[in-house]
């Protein structure tokens, strides 16, 4: 470590704390503490703002809005901070290669995201008419638009060969086709607009996208509120008391989650 050898600390690496190993928290802080110098200095010299993967974080584990629709969007905006703290001039070699490595991991991830046909959260993004999709080669937009046309076609019926419709040439576009190429020239919306509210009152409109934007808006960003129900679950159901009916156990899920029952109230006889 460059720091700690211009003033004079020896060089130790530094350690981690491990749940399962003996004294790990105590090696950590002590390793840290002789580099308390270098560390302070390194830290004085980086403008790291971090606060935007928090926020990103978080607002994508939520289960009170809708979330599958702003992955594509926020993944976008972590790669472009990603690169820009990269390429900052004060920005330290190992610091900038920390950076490049976490954007390379990032990178794949959305990749994985968005380069399936049918991609779920790609979906989700284009039929929310606030965000600016103008950018086709991040988001795929013209794919996507191809997607929603092959899930809204629908196969037509043969006509039976005596029948008076073969008297008559249909020249006319389908209603389906009408409705995907209307809706792909619909203008955006702003941005405070509920766009649940903006579907339901364009699902006669455009019924058979309406029922597409329900099914892929609905579709939770993250497994977060999945698993907090599993753990309220985990706190109901007990060694003691394990013989609770499903639609018991139901009811007190939902109970807890509007706050009628609270934490030690559902555990009372």
């Amino acid at each position: 470590m460059p720091k700690a050898s211009s003033m004079g600390i020896q060089v130790v690496l530094m350690s981690l704390d491990m749940p399962v190993r003996w004294n790990s928290t105590y090696h950590m802080l002590e390793n840290a503490l002789k580099l308390k110098q270098p560390i302070n200095a390194i830290c004085a010299s980086q403008t790291m703002d971090l606060t935007l993967f928090v926020k990103l974080a978080e607002q994508v584990q939520a289960n009170n809005y809708l979330t599958l629709n702003i992955c594509i969007l926020h993944y976008l905006r972590l790669l472009n901070k990603l690169k820009a703290m990269q390429n900052a001039p004060l920005t330290i070699a190992a610091i900038s290669a920390a950076y490049k490595a976490l954007y390379n991991k990032l990178n794949t991830y959305y990749n994985l995201m968005t380069n399936q046909g049918s991609s779920h959260s790609s979906i989700a993004t284009i039929c929310d008419l606030r965000f600016n999709l103008n950018r086709e080669n991040d988001i795929q937009v013209a794919a996507i638009k191809a997607t929603i046309a092959t899930k809204i076609e629908q196969p037509t019926a043969q006509r039976e060969l005596d029948s008076d419709d073969e008297m008559y040439q249909h020249r006319g576009p389908s209603i389906e086709e009408v409705e995907w190429r209307r809706w792909f020239k619909e203008n955006g919306v702003d941005r405070n607009t509920n766009i649940l509210k903006y579907w339901q009152a364009k699902q006669y409109q455009y019924p058979v996208i309406s029922r597409i934007a329900r099914d892929y808006l609905a579709i939770p960003a993250s497994s977060a509120a999945s698993e907090r129900i599993f753990s309220v679950g985990g706190d109901i159901v007990t060694k003691k008391r394990n013989r609770l009916l499903p639609s018991t156990l139901r009811y007190l899920l939902y109970l807890r989650d509007w706050g009628v029952v609270g934490d030690e109230e559902d555990y009372s006889e």
